[in-house]
This record gives structure tokens, sequence and C-alpha cells, in this order.
């Protein structure tokens, strides 16, 4: 891979990271209207709201990217409200509406949705592309 597409898969994560960290550190703020219709809380804060920092976080974050017009997305929708149940105080779910934020969608270099992306501590540990069940989930997150 030519080092200027390492640099911008960089960047993109960097500032998925960075949006995650202004999530945990708001409190959530940045959720305006509240739940969607899954239940999951959807991301559409400026891009200028964004923290360039990193923090910790004591439990993992999942952020999935979709749109509400594709079927995958809507299942893992599901799958990803039953596994936030099942595990409420050991991962947080987020959820990024794709055609609101195009810019993390770029910035992320995302070609392809439902995608998910597992922070713990910040960082950036993993990455699925697709639906999976609430036990894939479970296993996938390293939850127990």
């Amino acid at each position: 891979m030519h080092p200027f597409n390492w640099f911008c898969l960089y960047a993109g994560f960097a500032t998925v990271v960075g949006f995650v960290t202004f999530l945990v550190m708001s409190g959530g703020s940045a959720l305006p209207e509240g739940p969607d219709a899954n239940g999951l809380p959807s991301v559409s804060a400026a891009p200028a709201e964004i923290s360039a920092g990193s923090a910790s976080t004591t439990i993992p974050v999942l952020v999935k990217f979709g749109a509400t017009w594709c079927g995958p997305c809507r299942e893992i929708d599901a799958e990803l409200k039953k596994l936030e149940d099942s595990y409420r105080q050991q991962i947080k779910v987020v959820q990024i509406d794709v055609d609101e934020r195009p810019d993390l969608v770029e910035k992320a270099g995302i070609e392809q949705i439902p995608h998910l992306f597992l922070y713990v501590d910040g960082k950036h540990v993993k990455q699925h592309q697709g639906v999976l069940t609430k036990s894939e989930l479970a296993v996938w997150a390293g939850l127990k």
C-alpha cells in the first residue's frame, strides 16, 4: 500500500477515535434526539465538536456505521440492541448514520456498510464489515 494511503487510513481512524473520545467525555451530549427506532444513539455532532484528544474509557466502545435504508444495517441494529441490553455495563454502542456524517465516512475510509469499529481504552483494536448475531458480536468484542 502506498504510504499516503496508510496516512489517510490512520487519519480516518484518528478522527473516529477523537469523535468516540468526545462522545465518552461529553457523556453522550452529542446525541441530540435520543435513541433511534432501534434504541441506539444516533450521532450528528458537527465536525468542530470532535475532540482531538485521546482519552481512556473503562468500557469498550463499539461504533457502527450504517444507514436507515440499508437492510443489513437494520438487521445488525436489532442485534446491537440485544447486545447492549445484555452487556450494558460492559460496552457502549454508538451508531453513526453515513448519510448524516459523510465526512467521518470518508476519513475512516468506509466503503461498505454496516461497518463496525471496536475501541478499547480509546484505541482502535478491530473492525468488521457485515452482519453479526448478538452472540457473534459478544465474541468479536471480547465480552464475557
